[in-house]
């Protein structure tokens, strides 16, 4: 995992660097014959994102006692904002000069966009401010006992 989070962090980097030389090109054709390979790289770094999401979920579900949720949301959540803004300066840049990649491109980055919105409401990851304002309510009395739960289940009405 940790080889996951290095690698999509220095593609980041890498990208966003390429953008920023893309930008002050002196040469726009020379430049335009770039885009290409612009395209390809987020699309590769949008991919490789999404596929770690897809692997972790995958290994929430297995419920593999070594996992920690909360260590792998946190590489995550570290990941995406850096990510997503790049891929977001690349879709800014990109044209017809990119051919069909450009066009892959905004579907893998629009697909990484809505798992990162899915990351954010579903992923269990918890605030230690979160917890220790939810103890304090248990010692306050402030609970529900699962029997009530499940009746409330039971019989919504």
């Amino acid at each position: 995992m940790d080889v996951d989070r290095v690698l999509l962090a220095g593609q980041a980097r890498a990208l966003a660097e390429a953008v920023d030389a893309y930008r002050g090109a002196e040469d726009r054709a020379e430049a335009g014959q770039a885009q290409p390979l612009l395209a390809h790289a987020g699309l590769a770094l949008a991919g490789g994102l999404a596929s770690l999401q897809e692997r972790q979920w995958a290994r929430l579900f297995r419920a593999e006692r070594t996992f920690n949720c909360q260590e792998v949301g946190l590489m995550l959540q570290g990941l995406y904002p850096q990510t997503l803004e790049v891929l977001r300066r690349l879709d800014g840049l990109l044209t017809e000069q990119a051919g069909p990649a450009a066009g892959e491109f905004r579907q893998a980055h629009a697909r990484l966009t809505a798992l990162h919105d899915e990351f954010r409401r579903d992923w269990p990851l918890f605030d230690a401010v979160e917890l220790e304002e939810a103890d304090r309510a248990i010692a306050r009395g402030e609970f529900v006992r699962v029997e009530e739960m499940l009746r409330e289940l039971d019989d919504p009405d």
